[in-house]
């Protein structure tokens, strides 16, 4: 039984996120329409929302594996990043976050011309999936359409 010290924070990583089973079925739960990426944007949002606060505990650490759980697989860049982006917009939207997509749909493009032009093939690919992501947000396809889930 040692003291921990703990801040304030205002989103916390989903990577090490601890909630109260009862607070989170309270909140509904995670949203069904978000597939991957921005569900921990969405429940400390929500957290806060409801009157409650997010504790950072300072002197605790984890170790994050990034991408550890799946084998590398062609596409695997361009699928992480479509979500990504759709995720994005879809948060920003549902709390009225402003966001401009022209600005948005422009960096991508641009990134991902300059990245075909130098041949840099992982970047194009990157640059590529947020594009799409973000272009399917706005035609209104929802990322569980984008998997064959709906």
């Amino acid at each position: 039984d040692r003291e921990i010290d703990v801040s304030r924070g205002d989103v916390l990583s989903g990577a090490a996120l601890l909630v109260r089973r009862e607070q989170l079925l309270n909140l509904s739960g995670f949203d069904p329409n978000i597939f991957m990426y921005w569900e921990d944007n969405d429940i400390c949002r929500r957290i806060t929302d409801s009157g409650l606060e997010l504790l950072l505990a300072d002197t605790v650490s984890m170790r994050h594996m990034r991408g550890a759980s799946s084998a590398p697989a062609p596409g695997a860049i361009y699928m992480r990043r479509w979500h990504q982006a759709w995720s994005r917009f879809y948060v920003f939207k549902k709390f009225g976050v402003a966001a401009d997509p022209d600005w948005w749909v422009a960096r991508f493009s641009r990134k991902g011309m300059l990245a075909d032009m130098v041949g840099a093939k992982a970047r194009a690919e990157r640059y590529r999936g947020s594009l799409d992501g973000a272009l399917a947000f706005h035609r209104g396809e929802t990322a569980l359409q984008h998997q064959g889930l709906s």
